[in-house]
């Protein structure tokens, strides 16, 4: 009864060799195992080296070798969010009519971004598609003949989608991040 009718509560408990998982919804709990803290702590390590591999400076090192090294680091950094999401976090099914989701962390959880995490079943090509499809339909329905939409140029595949429907760019901005503190504004 303390959970609203469309929030969760996902709480973690993770020991030595093993973890647990704990889906709370208003009226279902759902259990799933997860990595250890052994293991997940090696993941964690590598997830925020590869977030903060735009903060470091590389004496002697070239821009050229530097865009190489950010590059290889982003990749690297999404792939252990799909790892890690997959680990960690329910499959999308299990997550279907939740408006709110609180997060209770444990152990070396502490300081993932789990909002950056993709959740087993995740599909955010189609999931951008879909969203396309619905702005226009809705924008069909009310008559409208231009749609205005935004998106990071740095987003390569959602700009690229978005080209071939036809948007074209009409206002161009610059973003600048705080600091360009490490795990903002990173491709796809």
């Amino acid at each position: 009864r303390v959970l609203a009718p469309h929030a969760g509560l996902l709480e973690y408990w993770i020991g030595r060799h093993r973890g647990y998982a704990w889906l709370i919804r208003r009226h279902r709990v759902r259990i799933a195992p997860v990595p250890g803290a052994h293991r997940l702590a090696v993941a964690v390590r590598a997830l925020r080296q590869a977030l903060t591999a735009r903060a470091r400076t590389v004496p002697g090192e070239s821009l050229r070798e530097r865009m190489a090294r950010i590059g290889a680091a982003d990749a690297q950094a999404q792939a252990l969010e799909r790892t890690l999401g997959a680990q960690l976090l329910p499959p999308v099914a299990a997550l279907r009519g939740l408006k709110r989701l609180y997060v209770v962390l444990d152990g070396p959880l502490f300081g993932v971004p789990i909002a950056g995490l993709q959740p087993a079943g995740a599909n955010a090509p189609l999931n951008f598609e879909r969203l396309l499809d619905a702005c226009e339909a809705f924008a069909a329905a009310r008559g409208v003949s231009r749609v205005f939409a935004g998106v990071n140029v740095a987003r390569h595949d959602a700009y690229r989608r978005m080209l071939a429907r036809g948007f074209r760019t009409e206002i161009q901005g610059v973003m600048m991040n705080r600091d360009n503190d490490p795990g903002y504004n990173r491709p796809d």
